[in-house]
């Protein structure tokens, strides 16, 4: 049985370059996570509920077909958002994945960087696109804002940190 344990994980080493593992975050990983397991950041992305295996020469239909099959999303009501790497060590969505229906999972922008003999991972947040006629377009001035909501301690109970929603707000809008 050991023997054969190491001969699986070498023959996964040997085949980890034809892979790309792709982890979709979601609002119920968000809302499960923030305030219990995570606190600065958006999320874990080792616990994420959707992480797909694909071959890189996949199409990007596969893990569109896989998200609406674990969430009921319809593949037209999916909007997927890159996750990046910040300076101070969190990672939040930042760019509209823009792919289509036929786009090769090994053309997406972090796969190119891939380096030989290692399984690449994309990690990627899906909005669930709101109706068509309060669809907010997306331009060069938008970004996703990921609203949390801290209740401080008042005697009675402990601090509680919760994920509330998030939105498509434009850079140039002023708060008052």
């Amino acid at each position: 049985a050991e023997e054969e344990e190491k001969e699986r994980r070498r023959k996964e080493r040997a085949e980890a370059h034809l892979y790309t593992m792709v982890s979709v975050a979601t609002d119920q990983d968000l809302k499960r996570q923030i305030g219990s397991s995570v606190f600065f950041d958006l999320v874990d992305t080792p616990s994420i509920d959707i992480s797909l295996k694909l071959p890189k020469k996949a199409k990007f239909s596969e893990v569109q077909s896989a998200v609406t099959e674990k969430t009921g999303i319809a593949a037209g009501d999916q909007r997927f958002w890159e996750f990046i790497n910040r300076d101070n060590g969190t990672k939040r969505p930042q760019n509209v994945l823009s792919v289509t229906d036929q786009s090769l999972i090994s053309d997406l922008k972090g796969i190119r960087a891939m380096r030989q003999g290692e399984t690449t991972k994309v990690n990627l947040y899906l909005e669930k696109l709101p109706p068509e006629d309060v669809r907010v377009p997306l331009g060069d001035t938008t970004m996703c804002v990921f609203f949390k909501k801290y209740t401080p301690d008042n005697g009675s109970q402990k601090p509680t940190l919760e994920y509330v929603k998030q939105t498509i707000l434009s850079r140039t809008m002023k708060f008052s």
